[in-house]
């Protein structure tokens, strides 16, 4: 049934009419009313005003009915179904009157109103306000009351709402109509698709055995509680200011595609097929809680103006968030993933939390803007978590690399390429933080990738030449110093090169000179004590001071491996230099 807010005022008009002592303020405590105060109309008010009045007081109204049923000579069911249609105007914010919006519509200075049974009234209106004359009468099924007259401005229609760049306001587009309870019921029953209509209250529970499908539809309130749906449920295309979804089971996919919605609570539900909210727009927090989801969902390219929460959930589908914008932060709290979960290329205004929340697979972060701070350090990694970082923007990622070793799926599969540029983003977020142990970490990975990625794109007749090339880079930079990262390496290296060094020239001890001062007097100069001993003192020598002390030290082709050693403690001291250096400096 089509209810229109000039009915609704009527009614209040006449209640008001009778009680003349009202005080019209923010508060007004309905109590006071007594059946004494029966003497003159209102004239003070016009039809705005009353409205107002009305739209601040309306809860007080409804819950003294029981007086006004007195008070009122009228119909005692008239009066109930009046009940319901203001409780219905309350939730749907429904009065709203401006004499002054030059946007308000206009229809040659008549005001149209309805009654129950659709038969449209109309009223003439006077130009001004003050000078009123004898309306006519407002007639309805029970009561005939008589209704002012009120200024050239019309009465908005309100029952619904739209959006206007994502920004909700009480209007129907034009060619909608509100859809009643009954009809709605009716066409749910049949399995029929509504189409093109307002509601202001959709209310689902019990079994659903056919499809629920809503199709551009602008609804006020939707409630699913305890519901049971065996068929599809969508709601495409629509507007909805109050989503809310408590302790329900979907056996069929969900569907908010292309939706808009103000407000959204869902809890303590269960979804066995897919939930999708492609491309849907969310003005208020994004609530799940308690919630299990047993196959994908999907948000490509959805928009979240405020935050989003998901607390308590289980996710046993992928999470599919690739292009959403969400102009708040994302917040999980002990949640589970057990597939993958995709932030790729979405764009994060606020912080990224997830405390105590399992991962057991993929976290994608690839291309994703994150503008603040994004807190990985308290997530629970499943074995078989893995990272992607691939061109994430991104300054503000807290990770331990402990997190990362051997958990970044391009470096896992062989693309070593991609591997270093991830590497890099960590790289710039640690130091960015100041976190320069976990910079050097970052870093050193990055070169090892960055050689394995050159050793992969050589041609055919580099690869000889490339072999080399790797194995000189693999001893002296990476074993030897990690790439100037690590002065302990560089130390560890040399201390190595020395030792080997001296078994060698133990092993050909004949070709070395005699000397008078031995390690181990007691023993003879053929002793393997005092040849090692000797060994080690040209070493040392030949690696620390160079070759230049040392020409009479050996004799023959021994002196060739005495000038390789010489040249490599050269440059082991500067691996050395450079790696302790950059400790030091930072």
């Amino acid at each position: 049934m089509f209810y229109e807010s000039s009915k609704i005022v009527a009614f209040i008009n006449q209640f008001l009419s009778k009680n003349q002592d009202v005080i019209f303020k923010n508060e007004i405590d309905l109590r006071s009313i007594n059946g004494k105060n029966f003497r003159q109309g209102l004239v003070d008010l016009n039809l705005s005003q009353k409205a107002e009045f009305f739209s601040k007081n309306g809860h007080q109204i409804l819950y003294h009915f029981d007086l006004i049923k007195e008070l009122l000579d009228a119909d005692p069911q008239y009066i109930d179904q009046m009940k319901d249609e203001i409780a219905l105007e309350i939730e749907a914010q429904s009065i709203i009157v401006s004499e002054n919006d030059e946007n308000a519509p206009q229809t040659d200075d008549n005001l149209r109103v309805f009654n129950p049974n659709h038969r449209n009234i109309k009223t003439p209106i006077a130009n001004d306000i003050s000078a009123q004359t004898t309306p006519e009468p407002f007639e309805t099924d029970h009561i005939s009351v008589n209704q002012p007259a009120v200024s050239a401005k019309l009465l908005r229609q309100t029952p619904a709402f739209s959006l206007q760049d994502q920004k909700f306001s009480l209007e129907l587009p034009t060619g909608y109509h509100l859809l009643s309870k009954d009809d709605l019921k009716t066409s749910l029953d049949a399995g029929q698709s509504i189409d093109r209509v307002g509601i202001i209250q959709v209310d689902l529970s019990g079994e659903y055995e056919k499809n629920i499908n809503f199709l551009f539809v602008h609804i006020k309130k939707l409630v699913i509680n305890q519901a049971q749906f065996h068929k599809l449920a969508s709601f495409v295309n629509c507007q909805i200011e109050h989503l809310i979804i408590k302790g329900s089971t979907f056996h069929q996919s969900f569907s908010l595609k292309n939706s808009k919605i103000k407000n959204i609570s869902i809890d303590s539900s269960e979804f066995m097929q897919s939930f999708n909210a492609e491309k849907a727009s969310f003005e208020n927090k994004f609530i799940f809680n308690k919630v299990i989801f047993r196959q994908k969902l999907r948000f490509w390219e959805a928009v979240f103006s405020d935050w989003i929460n998901w607390n308590y959930c289980e996710f046993h589908g992928e999470v599919d968030m690739r292009s959403t914008f969400c102009e708040s932060g994302f917040c999980g709290k002990e949640s589970r993933f057990y597939e993958d979960i995709k932030f790729r290329g979405m764009h994060l205004a606020m912080k990224w939390e997830a405390p105590q929340c399992t991962f057991e697979k993929l976290i994608d972060f690839s291309k994703a803007k994150l503008h603040d701070f994004v807190y990985l350090e308290d997530i629970i990694q499943g074995e078989n978590q893995r990272w992607a970082f691939m061109n994430t923007i991104s300054e503000r990622i807290l990770i331990r690399p402990a997190q990362v070793e051997g958990r970044l799926l391009s470096e896992e599969e062989g693309n070593y390429t991609q591997a270093m540029r991830e590497y890099g983003i960590l790289k710039k977020a640690f130091e960015h933080e100041h976190r320069y142990d976990d910079d050097d970490w970052a870093f050193y990975r990055f070169k090892v990738n960055e050689r394995k990625a050159e050793s992969t794109t050589r041609r055919f007749w580099e690869k000889p030449f490339g072999v080399i090339k790797d194995a000189l880079d693999w001893l002296f930079l990476d074993w030897g110093c990690g790439y100037g990262t690590s002065p302990m390496r560089a130390v560890r290296s040399a201390l190595l090169l020395i030792l080997l060094f001296a078994v060698f020239y133990t092993v050909f001890f004949d070709k070395v000179h005699p000397i008078e001062n031995l390690p181990f007097p007691h023993h003879d100069k053929n002793h393997i004590l005092n040849q090692f001993g000797v060994s080690v003192l040209i070493s040392v020598a030949a690696f620390t001071s160079g070759f230049g002390d040392l020409k009479e030290a050996v004799a023959d082709w021994l002196n060739i491996p005495l000038m390789i050693e010489a040249l490599l403690g050269t440059l082991m001291w500067g691996l050395f230099i450079v790696a302790f250096g950059r400790k030091v400096i930072r």
